[in-house]
């Protein structure tokens, strides 16, 4: 039974965002993956929309073409799969979510296989679990489980432990809500003036630490930060009145890589390469 590979919009942006050097696209690339022309629609439309600096831009933009040949059309998925989804989860959106169970369920018949979805959608995900656990369509997983799978099915040649590590890392920082703020006290430093050293180090710590996913010390030092009367700091948190350490608590992706990092630290992930201890 042959395995494919759907993926929606959000976890594909968040993919190419994190990688370099084609690392993640040529491994996705290598696989039976498949996507729906609505995921492509969205990708195209979202992909550049958040922040991103003009490298990032332009290196997705050198790439993005590449998973042109792996689109499905939606116009051949037969109308009768997508009725049975909306009538089964009650769901009325025609949206990427949609299409890719859709595209799953008709690849899981037609090729005789089993299909392994990845959203970052988590309301989407679980809802959308329901349906591919009653048709035994496959799995449903997010872009967590995708690199970890990633990992799993290349040899420590092509994917070492460290570097499964280090994406999980970069991919907390695509969730961190305080992204934004960062880029802009980053932003400031460069500019501060020599006289505020300290203001300048204080800065640089907030920077640091986000940068090496120090959540418990970015935290501290985010609410240091924000008592500061400097006028382009106060200027910050007036623009994002909403900001403060409690952002980064309960987010189910944060949480979640965190744990998969300290089960990493503790048990191995074994290898389809290499099954044996």
């Amino acid at each position: 039974m042959e395995t494919y590979i759907v993926i929606d919009a959000c976890t594909l942006i968040n993919l190419l965002r994190i990688e370099e050097n084609r690392f993640i696209t040529d491994k996705l690339l290598s696989l039976n993956l498949k996507i729906a022309s609505k995921v492509f629609e969205e990708i195209n439309n979202r992909v550049f929309v958040n922040q991103i600096d003009v490298e990032q831009m332009d290196y997705i933009k050198s790439i993005i073409y590449l998973f042109r040949d792996y689109v499905k059309q939606d116009e051949t998925l037969p109308e009768c799969y997508l009725n049975d989804i909306q009538s089964f989860l009650n769901y009325n959106k025609k949206n990427g979510e949609l299409y890719s169970t859709a595209l799953s369920l008709f690849t899981s018949r037609n090729d005789f296989s089993k299909v392994y979805f990845y959203t970052d959608d988590f309301p989407a995900k679980e809802q959308f679990e329901e349906y591919f656990n009653y048709q035994q369509i496959g799995y449903i997983g997010d872009s967590v489980d995708l690199i970890c799978f990633l990992y799993c099915i290349f040899d420590n040649e092509h994917f070492t432990k460290q570097q499964l590590k280090d994406y999980l890392q970069n991919l907390k920082s695509q969730y961190n809500p305080l992204k934004t703020i960062i880029s802009e006290l980053e932003k400031i430093s460069t500019i501060i003036d020599k006289t505020q050293k300290v203001l300048k180090n204080k800065i640089i710590k907030v920077v640091d630490n986000f940068y090496d996913n120090n959540i418990d010390k970015i935290i501290k030092d985010i609410d240091d930060l924000s008592k500061v009367e400097q006028y382009s700091i106060k200027n910050i948190f007036q623009k994002y009145p909403t900001v403060n350490s409690n952002m980064l608590k309960g987010i189910p992706i944060i949480e979640k890589i965190n744990d998969r990092l300290r089960k990493l630290d503790k048990f191995d992930l074994f290898k389809y390469s290499n099954p044996l201890c």
